[in-house]
C-alpha cells in the first residue's frame, strides 16, 4: 500500500496555477500531474467521482476535517477505495 505521495497545500488551486504558470524548465511526474488535476476538481466539487491518479485502480473519496487553532481552513483528505494511495489539500474555509 502506498504512502503519502505528497502533501500539497491548494488554496483557491494555487499550485495548479504555479504549475501551469512555470516554464518549461520545471519538470513534475506524469503522477504528480494526475494528483494536481485531481486535486483541482476534488476541490471544486468534493463529490466529483475521479479515478485514483496513482494506478487508476479505484476512486478518490473525500473526507474533511478542521484545524484545530485555524477556523479559515481546513484539510480535505484524498483516498483511494482500492489501493489506498493518499494526499491531503489545504482548503480555505
Amino acid at each position: 500500500m502506498p504512502g503519502w505521495c505528497c502533501a500539497w497545500a491548494i488554496q483557491s488551486i494555487w499550485i495548479g496555477q504555479a504549475f501551469e504558470k512555470s516554464d518549461n524548465a520545471t519538470m513534475i511526474s506524469e503522477t504528480s500531474k494526475a494528483w494536481i488535476q485531481a486535486g483541482k476538481l476534488l476541490a471544486e466539487n468534493p463529490a466529483a467521482q475521479v479515478r485514483c491518479p496513482e494506478k487508476g485502480d479505484g476512486f478518490l473519496t473525500v473526507h474533511d476535517e478542521a484545524i484545530s487553532g485555524q477556523p479559515t481552513r481546513f484539510e480535505r483528505y484524498l483516498v483511494c477505495d482500492v489501493c489506498g494511495a493518499r494526499n491531503v489539500m489545504l482548503m480555505p474555509a
